[in-house]
């Protein structure tokens, strides 16, 4: 169990918003498909850990605690 957590701690990254030195996080851990990420503190949850997995036309940015990958709506 422990040897996973490191692959996953050492497989993602969080990511921070320059400016307000805040974190992108998954509102309260949601599953729900199409949820709007927000702003958080860091806090350094699995909520707010995102893998970056290269795709045929560049890189998919996946949520570690959901498995949703980050998308931008419209």
């Amino acid at each position: 169990m422990n040897s996973d957590r490191n692959n996953i701690l050492s497989g993602s990254a969080i990511i921070v918003n320059n400016y307000s030195g805040k974190v992108i996080d998954v509102p309260k851990a949601s599953r729900k498909e199409g949820e709007k990420m927000v702003q958080w503190t860091k806090n350094k949850r699995w909520n707010q850990r995102w893998s970056f997995i290269k795709q045929k036309n560049g890189i998919a940015i996946k949520s570690v605690v959901t498995g949703h990958n980050l998308d931008i709506c419209g």
